[in-house]
Protein backbone atom coordinates (compact mmCIF):
# COMPACT_ATOMS: atom_id res chain seq x y z
CA UNK A 1 0.00 0.00 0.00
CA UNK A 2 1.43 3.82 -0.94
CA UNK A 3 1.36 5.87 1.99
CA UNK A 4 2.61 9.15 0.85
CA UNK A 5 2.93 12.96 2.29
CA UNK A 6 2.40 16.01 0.21
CA UNK A 7 3.55 19.08 1.45
CA UNK A 8 1.79 21.57 -0.32
CA UNK A 9 2.32 25.51 0.53
CA UNK A 10 -1.14 27.06 2.53
CA UNK A 11 -0.76 29.96 0.11
CA UNK A 12 -1.00 27.77 -2.94
CA UNK A 13 -3.70 25.99 -1.70
CA UNK A 14 -6.05 29.40 -1.02
CA UNK A 15 -5.25 30.49 -4.41
CA UNK A 16 -6.16 27.13 -6.40
CA UNK A 17 -9.22 27.02 -4.07
CA UNK A 18 -10.68 30.19 -5.63
CA UNK A 19 -10.90 28.42 -9.04
CA UNK A 20 -13.14 25.21 -7.62
CA UNK A 21 -15.34 27.47 -5.90
CA UNK A 22 -16.24 29.42 -9.23
CA UNK A 23 -17.81 26.04 -9.81
CA UNK A 24 -20.53 26.11 -6.94
CA UNK A 25 -23.55 26.83 -7.00
CA UNK A 26 -24.64 30.71 -6.65
CA UNK A 27 -26.94 31.96 -4.44
CA UNK A 28 -28.86 34.60 -4.58
CA UNK A 29 -27.64 38.10 -3.47
CA UNK A 30 -28.80 38.45 0.51
CA UNK A 31 -29.87 34.84 0.69
CA UNK A 32 -28.88 33.36 3.88
CA UNK A 33 -26.88 30.49 4.16
CA UNK A 34 -27.81 27.12 4.73
CA UNK A 35 -26.24 25.24 8.04
CA UNK A 36 -24.70 22.25 6.89
CA UNK A 37 -24.45 19.34 9.65
CA UNK A 38 -21.74 16.92 9.97
CA UNK A 39 -21.54 13.77 11.51
CA UNK A 40 -17.17 12.70 10.66
CA UNK A 41 -14.67 10.42 12.00
CA UNK A 42 -12.62 11.71 14.54
CA UNK A 43 -9.24 11.11 12.90
CA UNK A 44 -6.99 14.49 14.21
CA UNK A 45 -5.29 14.78 11.09
CA UNK A 46 -8.84 14.80 9.28
CA UNK A 47 -10.47 17.37 11.91
CA UNK A 48 -7.71 19.63 10.84
CA UNK A 49 -8.32 19.39 7.49
CA UNK A 50 -11.97 19.91 7.73
CA UNK A 51 -11.13 22.92 10.04
CA UNK A 52 -9.49 24.66 7.24
CA UNK A 53 -11.57 23.66 4.14
CA UNK A 54 -14.66 24.86 6.19
CA UNK A 55 -13.12 28.19 6.46
CA UNK A 56 -12.72 28.53 3.05
CA UNK A 57 -16.29 27.57 2.10
CA UNK A 58 -17.90 29.28 4.62
CA UNK A 59 -16.14 32.64 3.55
CA UNK A 60 -16.91 31.77 -0.07
CA UNK A 61 -20.59 30.92 0.47
CA UNK A 62 -22.09 32.15 3.20
CA UNK A 63 -23.60 28.96 4.71
CA UNK A 64 -22.01 27.55 7.90
CA UNK A 65 -20.98 24.20 9.05
CA UNK A 66 -21.72 22.36 11.67
CA UNK A 67 -19.28 19.27 12.57
CA UNK A 68 -19.88 17.04 15.13
CA UNK A 69 -17.12 14.51 15.34
CA UNK A 70 -16.89 11.04 16.69
CA UNK A 71 -14.93 7.05 16.63
CA UNK A 72 -16.44 4.83 14.24
CA UNK A 73 -18.95 2.63 16.82
CA UNK A 74 -20.33 5.73 17.93
CA UNK A 75 -20.85 7.39 14.33
CA UNK A 76 -23.02 4.23 13.37
CA UNK A 77 -24.85 4.48 17.13
CA UNK A 78 -25.78 8.22 15.92
CA UNK A 79 -27.15 7.48 12.86
CA UNK A 80 -28.79 4.46 13.18
CA UNK A 81 -30.87 6.28 16.20
CA UNK A 82 -32.30 9.22 14.02
CA UNK A 83 -30.17 11.42 14.91
CA UNK A 84 -30.24 14.61 11.96
CA UNK A 85 -27.34 15.24 9.66
CA UNK A 86 -26.64 16.41 6.17
CA UNK A 87 -23.17 14.85 5.46
CA UNK A 88 -21.74 11.61 6.81
CA UNK A 89 -17.83 11.49 6.44
CA UNK A 90 -17.10 7.94 8.35
CA UNK A 91 -14.96 4.57 7.57
CA UNK A 92 -16.43 3.09 4.50
CA UNK A 93 -17.36 0.28 6.97
CA UNK A 94 -19.43 2.52 8.98
CA UNK A 95 -21.23 3.26 5.92
CA UNK A 96 -21.79 -0.19 5.54
CA UNK A 97 -23.20 -1.26 8.46
CA UNK A 98 -25.69 1.21 9.41
CA UNK A 99 -29.22 0.91 8.42
CA UNK A 100 -30.61 1.18 4.68
CA UNK A 101 -31.73 4.44 3.35
CA UNK A 102 -30.14 6.69 5.75
CA UNK A 103 -27.67 7.51 3.38
CA UNK A 104 -28.40 8.02 -0.25
CA UNK A 105 -26.14 5.35 -1.97
CA UNK A 106 -25.71 7.17 -5.23
CA UNK A 107 -23.94 9.80 -3.45
CA UNK A 108 -21.30 8.20 -1.63
CA UNK A 109 -17.73 8.37 -2.90
CA UNK A 110 -14.18 7.97 -1.22
CA UNK A 111 -12.96 11.07 0.40
CA UNK A 112 -9.20 9.83 1.60
CA UNK A 113 -7.18 6.53 2.53
CA UNK A 114 -4.52 6.07 5.37
CA UNK A 115 -3.46 2.93 6.89
CA UNK A 116 -2.31 1.11 10.37
CA UNK A 117 0.85 2.47 11.80
CA UNK A 118 2.84 2.32 15.48
CA UNK A 119 3.41 5.84 17.23
CA UNK A 120 6.23 6.41 19.60
CA UNK A 121 7.04 9.65 21.26
CA UNK A 122 8.62 12.25 19.23
CA UNK A 123 12.42 11.64 18.89
CA UNK A 124 12.32 8.58 20.10
CA UNK A 125 13.45 5.07 18.96
CA UNK A 126 11.14 3.71 16.23
CA UNK A 127 10.33 -0.26 16.45
CA UNK A 128 11.08 -2.60 14.18
CA UNK A 129 7.97 -3.40 11.70
CA UNK A 130 9.36 -3.09 8.40
CA UNK A 131 8.14 -6.96 7.98
CA UNK A 132 5.31 -9.18 9.15
CA UNK A 133 7.70 -11.21 11.56
CA UNK A 134 9.34 -7.63 12.94
CA UNK A 135 5.74 -6.55 13.81
CA UNK A 136 4.69 -10.11 15.52
CA UNK A 137 8.27 -9.60 17.40
CA UNK A 138 7.68 -6.05 18.17
CA UNK A 139 4.18 -6.09 19.68
CA UNK A 140 4.77 -9.43 21.70
CA UNK A 141 7.71 -8.10 22.97
CA UNK A 142 5.92 -4.62 24.26
CA UNK A 143 4.88 -4.83 28.05
CA UNK A 144 1.58 -2.46 26.99
CA UNK A 145 0.38 -0.94 23.86
CA UNK A 146 -2.28 1.39 23.71
CA UNK A 147 -5.40 1.34 21.48
CA UNK A 148 -9.03 2.92 20.42
CA UNK A 149 -11.30 0.18 20.76
CA UNK A 150 -14.49 2.13 19.19
CA UNK A 151 -12.08 3.28 16.56
CA UNK A 152 -12.03 1.81 12.72
CA UNK A 153 -8.29 1.25 13.57
CA UNK A 154 -8.43 0.02 16.79
CA UNK A 155 -10.98 -2.60 15.13
CA UNK A 156 -8.71 -3.38 12.63
CA UNK A 157 -5.84 -3.74 14.69
CA UNK A 158 -7.72 -6.16 16.39
CA UNK A 159 -8.86 -8.10 13.19
CA UNK A 160 -4.91 -7.87 12.11
CA UNK A 161 -3.96 -9.43 15.76
CA UNK A 162 -6.27 -12.37 14.96
CA UNK A 163 -4.93 -12.76 11.55
CA UNK A 164 -1.39 -12.79 12.58
CA UNK A 165 -2.29 -15.39 15.26
CA UNK A 166 -0.84 -13.43 18.30
CA UNK A 167 -4.31 -11.86 19.50
CA UNK A 168 -4.05 -14.76 22.94
CA UNK A 169 -0.80 -12.96 23.86
CA UNK A 170 -0.87 -9.22 23.07
CA UNK A 171 -4.57 -8.44 24.22
CA UNK A 172 -4.38 -9.33 27.79
CA UNK A 173 -1.45 -6.51 27.34
CA UNK A 174 -3.90 -3.93 25.36
CA UNK A 175 -4.73 -0.14 27.20
CA UNK A 176 -8.05 1.21 26.11
CA UNK A 177 -8.15 4.87 25.45
CA UNK A 178 -11.13 6.98 24.22
CA UNK A 179 -9.66 9.30 22.09
CA UNK A 180 -5.44 10.28 20.94
CA UNK A 181 -5.11 12.70 23.00
CA UNK A 182 -5.09 10.77 26.34
CA UNK A 183 -3.18 7.79 24.25
CA UNK A 184 -0.40 10.43 23.57
CA UNK A 185 0.11 11.02 27.32
CA UNK A 186 0.20 8.26 28.68
CA UNK A 187 2.76 7.30 25.89
CA UNK A 188 4.80 10.92 26.84
CA UNK A 189 4.51 9.21 30.41
CA UNK A 190 5.75 5.52 28.96
CA UNK A 191 2.65 3.90 30.35
CA UNK A 192 2.82 2.00 27.29
CA UNK A 193 5.23 1.32 24.38
CA UNK A 194 3.75 2.62 22.07
CA UNK A 195 0.49 3.41 20.17
CA UNK A 196 -1.40 1.55 17.37
CA UNK A 197 -4.17 3.75 15.44
CA UNK A 198 -4.35 4.98 11.77
CA UNK A 199 -1.15 7.00 10.26
CA UNK A 200 -2.79 10.22 9.92
CA UNK A 201 -4.40 10.19 13.43
CA UNK A 202 -0.80 9.32 15.18
CA UNK A 203 1.04 11.77 12.80
CA UNK A 204 -0.59 14.82 14.82
CA UNK A 205 1.68 14.01 17.86
CA UNK A 206 4.02 11.56 17.35
CA UNK A 207 6.42 9.96 15.36
CA UNK A 208 4.95 7.11 13.25
CA UNK A 209 6.11 3.44 11.81
CA UNK A 210 3.49 2.03 8.86
CA UNK A 211 2.48 -1.28 9.30
CA UNK A 212 4.43 -3.53 6.27
CA UNK A 213 2.34 -3.98 3.55
CA UNK A 214 1.37 -7.91 4.60
CA UNK A 215 -0.18 -7.01 7.10
CA UNK A 216 -1.54 -3.61 6.75
CA UNK A 217 -5.26 -2.66 6.49
CA UNK A 218 -6.50 0.41 4.33
CA UNK A 219 -8.86 2.53 6.08
CA UNK A 220 -10.68 4.33 3.85
CA UNK A 221 -12.93 7.29 4.67
CA UNK A 222 -16.21 7.73 2.66
CA UNK A 223 -18.14 10.84 2.32
CA UNK A 224 -22.14 10.90 1.34
CA UNK A 225 -25.06 12.55 1.60
CA UNK A 226 -28.29 12.18 4.60
CA UNK A 227 -31.59 10.65 2.54
CA UNK A 228 -33.06 13.32 4.80
CA UNK A 229 -30.99 16.23 4.79
CA UNK A 230 -32.65 19.64 5.00
CA UNK A 231 -29.96 21.63 2.69
CA UNK A 232 -29.22 19.09 -0.10
CA UNK A 233 -28.23 21.86 -2.54
CA UNK A 234 -25.76 22.96 -0.10
CA UNK A 235 -24.62 19.81 1.41
CA UNK A 236 -24.43 18.55 -2.51
CA UNK A 237 -21.91 21.90 -3.43
CA UNK A 238 -19.89 21.08 -0.22
CA UNK A 239 -19.38 17.52 -1.15
CA UNK A 240 -18.14 18.69 -4.48
CA UNK A 241 -15.88 21.23 -3.10
CA UNK A 242 -14.32 18.69 -0.31
CA UNK A 243 -13.59 16.03 -3.62
CA UNK A 244 -11.85 18.70 -5.75
CA UNK A 245 -8.33 19.11 -6.48
CA UNK A 246 -7.77 22.47 -3.79
CA UNK A 247 -9.52 20.24 -1.15
CA UNK A 248 -7.52 17.22 -1.90
CA UNK A 249 -4.45 19.19 -1.86
CA UNK A 250 -4.88 20.09 1.68
CA UNK A 251 -5.81 16.48 2.68
CA UNK A 252 -2.64 15.35 1.33
CA UNK A 253 -0.52 18.19 3.55
CA UNK A 254 -2.15 16.35 6.17
CA UNK A 255 -0.73 12.90 4.87
CA UNK A 256 -3.97 11.17 3.50
CA UNK A 257 -3.64 9.36 -0.14
CA UNK A 258 -6.53 9.53 -2.66
CA UNK A 259 -5.59 7.20 -5.15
Amino acid sequence: MRLQNAFVKKSHIRAIALAAFAALPIFASGATGAEIKILASANSALQGALTELATQFEGATGHRLNIAYGSALPLKRIVDAGEPFDILIAPVQVHDSIERGKVVADTRAMLVRTGLGVGVARGAPKPDVGSVDALKRTLLAAAAVGYQPDSEPGMLFLATLDRLGIAQDVRPRLKVYPTLAPMAAALDAREIAFAVSSITNLATVMDVVAFPREAQSPIETVIGLSATTQAPEAAKALVRFLLSPPAVAVFEAKGFERE
